[in-house]
Formats: C-alpha cells, structure tokens, sequence
C-alpha cells in the first residue's frame, strides 16, 4: 500500500485543508518527517490509519478526539487518501462523528460517523461497516496488524527488548494470537482440577453408599462388612457381601407374609361371626324402642281424633264469618267514592281560598302602582328641557377646556424660556473665562517668544569667530557679539506654548459662538410668548415677563380653571337629569302596562274563587248523603272490621285443617312403626333367633345374655390376633425397609464405582495433559505450551533483527535468546539475551548502552514487521513509518541505523523516519516539514 496524496481537514492540529503530495517523495527511498515535538508528525500516521480503518494509529486517541480545536465551527473534519495497492488506484475518505453548527436555526447538531470509498472501477462503497471489510480485503490485514508492520514506535519496541518473559509473553499474545494456547493451558488445567474434585466426590459417595448397609444383628457378614468399609474399595466383595444380606431379607419377609395371611383370614371370620351377633343385639335394642314407640302412638291417635270433632263442630260460625266478609266487601268501592268527594271538596275549598288572598293582593297592588304612577308622570313633566341644557353646557366646557390648555401651555413655555434664559447666563460665564484663558497664553506665548529670541542670538553670537562672516548679516567684524541669556526656553517648549495659545483661542471662539446662538434663541422665544399672550388675554402686553405677562396669565388660567369646574358640576347635574328622563319615559309605559294586567288578573281570580267554592258545597252534601248510607264512617274503619273478620276466618280453617293433617301424620307414622316391628321379627327369625322377638317371653332374654357371652370371647380372639399380627407387621415392614435400603446402597455402590474407575483413568492423562502445557513436569524446564509456540515465532523475529543488528553494530553484536531460566520456580523461554563477539561473551540485554539498545530495539521492531507480514500472507506494504528514538545515537551509530532503514527501502519500499535530531534533517534531503504557529496550528511543507 503506498499513498499518493493526503487530505487533511480540521483534524488533530491542523484547522484548515492540509493537502500532502506524496508523490513528489519518490517511489522508494528514505525520507524525513520534520517538526519540534508537538507539531503534529505523528499526526500523519494517524491520519493515514484513520483513512484506511476509521481509527487512530495509537490507542487512547479515540476518532472523536480528532475534531481540530482550532478549527472554524463551520469547516468540516475529514480525511481523504488516494493510495496504490497491487497497481489499482484507490480513493477513500472518512469524517468522524464530531458536534457542527446546525444549517438551518440555532444549536449544533452532530455528525455522523462516515465514510466512501472508491474502486478502480469507479464502484462506491458506503457505510462505515463496508469500507471497513473492503479496505481489510483489499490490504489483506487489520488495524492492529497494519500499525505493527507500517509503524515502528521505538518506545514500544525498546519494552519488547528489555521486558522479561511474562511480559515478552503478553505482547507477543497480542501480536502473534497465541492467546487459544492460554486459554487450551487454562481450559486443561481447570479440567484437570474439576477431575480430581469429580474423583473425591465419587469416592465419598461410595464411601457412604457402604455405610448406608443395613444389618439384621451380629452375624459374619456384618464383620466382613466392616473389613470392606475400612478399606473404601467398592469391588465384587462387597457388592456379593450386599447381594447376600438383601436375598436373606427377602426370605425372612417371606416367611412372616405367611404367618401374617394366615392370622388375617382367622381375624376376617371372627369379624363376620361379630357382625351377625352385632346385628342381632342391635335389633333387639330397636325392637323393644319400637315396642314402646307404638304404644305413644296410640295414645297420640285418639287425642288428635276428638281434637278433629270438636273443630268440626265449628262449621257454623266460619261460614257465618263468610258471608259477612262477602258484604263488606262489596260495599268498599262506595267508601272510596265517599272519600274521594271528601277530598275533592277540600281540595277545591283551599284553591278557592288561596285565590282570594292572590286577588286581595293584586288589587292592593295595582292601586299602589296607580299612585306611583301619578307621581312619575309630574317628575317627567319637569324634566322636559334636561336634553336641550346638556348640549349647551357640554359646548361650553369644551371651550373652558381649550382656553384653559392654551394657558398652561404658554405657562409652561415661559417656563422652558426662563432655562434658556439661564443657558444663556451660563454659555455668557464660559466664554468669558475662556476669553480670559485665551488672553493669559497669548501673553505668556509673546513672553516665551521673546525669550526665545533673545536666546537664538547669543548661541548664535558664541559661534562668531574674527575675520569670519556672521551668518546673519555677513558681517566679518563682530565688535558686540551678544551674550548667552541663562533661562532661554527650547523651541520644543516655545512650539507647546504656542499650541496651547492657539487651543485657547478657538475654544473661546467656540463658547462666544455658543452663547451668541443660545440668546438668540432665548429673544426669538420671549417674542412669541408676547404674541400668543396678547391673542389669549385680549390686550396688548409689555416685554416685561415678570410684571406683566406672568401675573396676567396666572389670574386668567385661575379663572379658566374655574369656569371649567363649574361648567363640569353643571354638566354632571344636567347628565343626571337626562339620564332620569329617559329612565322615565321607559319605565312610565311598562307600569301601565303591569298595572292593567294586575287588575285583569285580580277580575279573573274573584270569578275563579266563587266557582271554587260553589263546587265545594255540592261535594260536601253528596258525601254526607252517601255517608248515610253505609255502615262505617269512613273507608278506612270499614276496611279495619273486614280485616278482623278475616283473621277470624283464616284462625278457624286453620286450626281445623292443622287438627286434621296432625291426625294423618300420626296415623301414617304408627303404620310406619308396626311395618318396621314386623321386619324386625323377620331379621331375627332369619338369624335364628326368632324366639328374641317376643317382647313379653324370658326366653328372648336368655338369648341375648348367650348372644353376649359369644361376641366376648370371640372379641378377645380377635385382639390377640390383631397383636400378632401389628408384630409380624412390623418385622415385615423392617425387613423390607433393609432390603429398600440395602438395594439402594447397591446400585450405588455399582453406579458410582464405575464412574469412579472411569474419572480415574481420566484424571490420570488429563492431569498429565495440563502439567505439560503448563509447564509443571517435573525434571523438566518450565515452559508453557503458549510460551513455547512463541518462541517459534520470537526465534524467527531475532533471526531477522539480526541481519539489521550485525550491520547497525558493525558485526559486534547479535541477539540470542536464553534457553535456561534463572531458577527451577520462573518461567522460562522467552528471555533475551546479547552476544558479544568480540569478547565472545553472552550476556543480558539489559547491560547495552543507550545507543546500543536503540539499534537493538530497531532491529527487534523491523525483524518483527518482516514477521508480521510474512505472518498476514507475505503482505508487501509500499510505505512504512519510523519514530523518534534517533537522538541517543552518536554519529557513527546514526550514520549504521540509517544504513540500514535504508536497506529496507530495496524492492520499492519508501520509508519515513519521524524525528527532530537535526543530523538527519542533513542526512535526508527529502522531508516533510511540520511547522506550529504561535496560536497551536500546524501546517506542512514538501521539500525534494
């Protein structure tokens, strides 16, 4: 990859368009990047990396770091690149994410992140995310890789030389990738530890399993169960010992399920004999309840049977009760009627009544508002002429009003004329002082001058010499030369006085100039207020303002003013007058009108009233007629007697009815009860033992007392059974609870020692496995497998460092890497060390001088970009960087290293050395010049 041309805008230090022809460079070759430190060299690297992969060159400076701080808010930070890679011409341009003034209103907006990239065929590709995939393809390396191989830090590669092998190792890791062989060392060693962890716990569990064994008492096996558990094993003994206890367990269940059967079915035929000789006495018991049941039921039947005649014999009155009810019944709607007209002629009283009061009261009204009205009729008639004096006295004021406004306006102007008056007195006192002023310098300018004078002809009189003409008036005869006047003024001195004369005497020009203007103004104003004064007060008036115009003017604004308060109050008085007028002659029409439809409607009432109470009476003396009629006053107690005598009624059928229904329930439960007797009879005859069912035999009661002497003995036979039976339970539930157990611990033991055999056999070579990859053999060097893949590729970097190292080093030195590391505990393979052929010695890196291990780092970096790129491929870059670390060589050393970062440049290849050692501004003509200006802009140059 070679650059052709660099664009760079507001990035970094650069504020403006920076644009860097690399072409004028040559096609190979070294040349230099020139600058003090902090210019922005480096810069050009960055901006390089950012082109291509939207990044830094360096790591802690981020793309949003980039927006120049010195750039305009206005201009646009980017990067643009044309390059050449394999003969195809390339152009990409990338602008990071950055804050911008907003195009339309206030604020900022931010830019997006972005980038465009352009093929040789003119294809575009956009989007961050593609050009990055496009660039990655086309170069055939990454960022990382790219800053390795194009880049040489000499700070970062002098660490690399001097660094011990953990630290060598975490470079290279990043460098070379080996990290998979750290993490394959981790993964093997956490396998192996997990293993063995696995393995404990398979042990412990068949450890447990064993003792988990349950035993029937002290027997051989029990000993030898011992013997196996002390020796943690889980091989075919113990599982034969297991096997052993668990079949002799079974036998013994076996044996007592029979005996345990046996005593069940003895225990179920005693159940069934006790059942049969239960339900004989349990008849028995019911049979005599029964017995003495039956009797309270035929006492029950004949009361119920003489209380169900003597309600029968109360026919009469209930149908009596009947037809009385029907009756009254019948005659309930003319109550209704009674009280409705009742009612209505209440109803009709209290209206008539209410519309006599309403009339009395509108009557009393309209007669008052008849007076009312009489009264505002003679107030309209006074207030005939209210309108035609508002106009008049409104005219009127407004005259008063415009008189007394000329007043106080020329009041106020005599006012204004009385402060020009003073400016005039003021500008008058001015000039005068500055006259005075003007006049003082003028003397003492006509006195300095003089001096002055008198000076210039005594200096011009000491230079007179006999026989020599006088400069003045040619004269070679000087018979009284004046003499030098001590206290002569300078002509500096004379040339200030005269300034400050002539100053004064146009600043008093000016203020006569001023006070001449404002008096003027003052007489142009005293003259008009002599005019308006005149027309106002109606009589010619003398220029005197304080005893004439004034005094005048003041008793005529007091009179104005007074005529304009009283026109005002006459104003007032004659609106209130006018206004009430027209209340009147608004209100007079709508009083008549409400006081003829008070007296329409007062008329209609007094008929409505008389009608009302008309309709009343005849309501009245229908009711009385119908009252007497009835056998009730009113509705209301015939409706109470018709409900008391269907209380009555409803009292009488139900107690016959309630009579009646007893007597049939007590009839149908005595033919329940001597059914139920005759089953029960039944039942024991059936049992065999019918003779029990006589109630009045001894025979039956002999019975019993037998029936319970059976079930007792029969009872206690059933309880010792059930004992021996809870006893052979319990030796059955024993034994199969050990041969649960005993099974358990069997497939246990079985199931865990087989996965304990198979962990260990595991273990073993996954243990091995990690000891070597993480170099813990013992006997052996302490080499980590990582570490030893590293050092394949750190000896082909010295390899290639060393063809660099012998020519920087005149044939001196050469790196060597230590094979032995400095005790049993460290890690080793990565330590390097120095070769010195000329005392044929081996000794540490760390002993070279400042210059020597400048030249070793060098060639340590360079060995590693030849790496690096035979690593990505056998990747060529056209173009690489070298920086700083020159200024601790001397000139011999300067003069080798540049020797051989020239030898890089064979095939092609151009390479810039970034640095401010002024020997090789000499040694290089070719430079890129970074220059900063005062304010922290950087700007470049292209010198060939």
């Amino acid at each position: 990859m070679r650059p052709l041309d660099i664009a760079i805008s507001a990035f970094g230090p650069y504020a403006g368009l920076t644009e860097i022809d690399m072409t004028l460079l040559g096609e190979s070759g070294l040349y230099l990047i020139a600058g003090n430190t902090g210019a922005g060299k480096t810069t050009i690297f960055d901006a390089i990396t950012f082109a291509l992969y939207g990044e830094a060159s360096g790591d802690y400076r981020s793309p949003a770091m980039m927006r120049s701080q010195y750039a305009e808010a206005d201009t646009e930070t980017f990067v643009g690149m044309t390059f050449l890679e394999h003969g195809r011409t390339y152009k990409i341009r990338r602008n990071p994410e950055y804050s911008r003034p907003a195009r339309r209103g206030g604020g900022t907006v931010t830019q997006k992140a972005d980038a465009m990239l352009t093929m040789p065929d003119g294809r575009i590709v956009t989007k961050v995310r593609d050009v990055n995939e496009a660039v990655r393809s086309i170069l055939g390396i990454d960022r990382g890789q790219f800053t390795q191989v194009a880049m040489i830090a000499q700070g970062d590669f002098m660490k690399l030389l001097l660094a011990p092998t953990e630290e060598r190792k975490k470079i290279f890791r990043q460098i070379f990738r080996t990290g998979r062989y750290q993490i394959l060392q981790e993964r093997l060693k956490a396998e192996a530890s997990a293993l063995g962890r696995s393995y404990e716990t398979l042990a412990a569990s068949v450890d447990q399993y064993l003792h988990g064994v349950s035993f029937d008492g002290d027997d051989d096996d029990s000993r030898l169960y011992e013997e196996v558990c002390q020796g943690r094993a889980a091989g075919p003994e113990a599982v034969g010992l297991v096997e052993r206890v668990i079949e002799r367990d079974g036998k013994k269940a076996a044996e007592i399920r029979t005996k345990r059967d046996a005593a069940e079915g003895r225990s179920t035929e005693i159940r069934a004999l006790l059942a049969r000789l239960d339900t004989v006495i349990r008849l028995k018991k019911e049979l005599d309840a029964l017995w003495q049941e039956e009797a309270d039921k035929k006492e029950a039947l004949a009361h119920l049977k003489a209380v169900c005649l003597a309600e029968k014999e109360k026919e009469p009155e209930r149908k009596k009760l009947g037809t009385d009810i029907m009756s009254l019944e019948e005659k309930l709607p003319r109550y209704r009627e009674l009280d409705e007209k009742r009612l209505e002629a209440v109803r009709k009283t209290k209206e008539g009544n209410a519309l006599k009061a309403e009339q009395a009261e509108l009557s009393e009204k309209a007669a008052s508002e008849a007076g009312a009205l009489l009264n505002l009729k003679k107030e309209l008639t006074s207030l005939g002429d209210a309108d035609v004096m508002l106009e008049k006295l409104t005219a009127g004021s407004e005259s008063a009003k415009l008189r007394f406004q000329k007043l106080s306006e020329l009041e106020s102007d005599i006012g204004a004329y009385k402060n020009s008056l003073r400016n005039v007195r003021h500008a008058q006192i001015l000039y005068s002082k500055a006259a005075e002023e003007s006049e003082t310098l003028d003397r003492e300018y006509a006195v300095l001058l003089k001096s002055f004078l008198d000076g210039q002809a005594g200096i011009l009189a000491s230079g007179l010499e006999a026989g020599k003409k006088c400069p003045v008036c040619g004269s070679v005869i000087h018979p009284e030369p004046a003499g030098i006047k001590e206290g002569a003024p300078s002509e500096a001195r004379l040339h200030e006085m005269e300034k400050q004369a002539a100053a004064a005497k146009q600043e008093a020009g000016k203020r006569s100039e001023a006070a001449g203007v404002m008096n003027g103004r003052a007489a142009a104003q005293l003259e008009e207020i002599r005019k308006r004064a005149a027309a106002l007060l109606g009589t010619e008036v003398s220029a005197e303002l304080e005893k004439t115009i004034v005094p005048a003017l003041q008793n005529a604004a007091a009179e104005a003013d007074a005529e304009v308060r009283s026109v005002q109050t006459q104003i007032g008085t004659a609106q209130r007058a006018s206004g009430r007028k027209k209340a009147l002659e608004a209100d007079i029409p709508l009083r008549e009108a409400n006081r003829r439809k008070n007296e329409e409607r007062a008329a209609d009432l007094d008929k409505r009233g008389a009608l009302l109470e008309a309709e009343a009476e005849s309501l009245r003396k229908a009711a009385d007629m119908l009252a007497s009629q009835l056998p009730f006053q009113d509705r209301e107690c015939a409706a109470a007697n018709l409900e008391n005598m269907k209380n009555k009624l409803h009292e009488l059928e139900d107690a016959i009815r309630m009579a009646q229904d007893a007597y049939q329930r007590c009839h149908s439960g005595y033919d329940t009860l001597t059914g139920r007797i005759a089953a029960m009879k039944s039942q024991l005859s059936e049992a065999g033992y019918g003779s029990a069912a006589d109630a009045d035999s001894n025979d039956a009661e002999n019975i019993i007392e037998a029936v319970m002497d059976q079930r007792s003995g029969l009872a206690e036979e059933l309880s010792r059974l059930a004992e021996d039976k809870d006893a052979l339970e319990q030796e059955m539930t024993s034994a199969a609870t050990r041969i649960h157990t005993n099974q358990k611990a069997l497939d246990g033991i079985q199931k865990q020692g087989a996965a304990l055999t198979e962990t260990e056999e595991r273990l073993k070579w996954v243990r091995a496995l990690s000891n070597t990859a993480n170099g813990n053999v013992s006997g052996h060097g302490k080499i980590m497998l990582e570490t030893y893949v590293q050092t394949t590729f750190f000896d082909r970097i010295i390899a290639r460092a060393n063809t660099r190292f012998l020519i920087m080093s005149g044939g001196q030195y050469e790196l060597v890497r230590c094979r032995e590391a400095e005790n049993n505990k460290s890690q080793s393979g990565l330590e390097l060390n120095v070769m010195d052929h000329c005392s044929g010695s081996e000794r540490s890196v760390r002993t070279l001088s400042g210059g020597e291990a400048f030249k070793a780092s060098l060639s340590l970096a360079l060995g590693l970009s030849d790496e690096i790129q035979q690593e990505a491929g056998g990747v060529q870059l056209d173009t690489m960087f070298v920086d700083e670390g020159f200024g601790t060589l001397d000139e011999e050393s300067l003069k080798q290293a540049v020797d051989a970062l020239a030898g890089l440049t064979e095939g092609g290849r151009l390479v810039g050395i970034i640095s401010h050692v002024e020997e090789l501004s000499r040694r290089i003509d070719r430079q890129i010049q970074v220059t900063k200006d005062r304010n922290g802009v950087s700007s470049i140059s292209v010198v060939t």
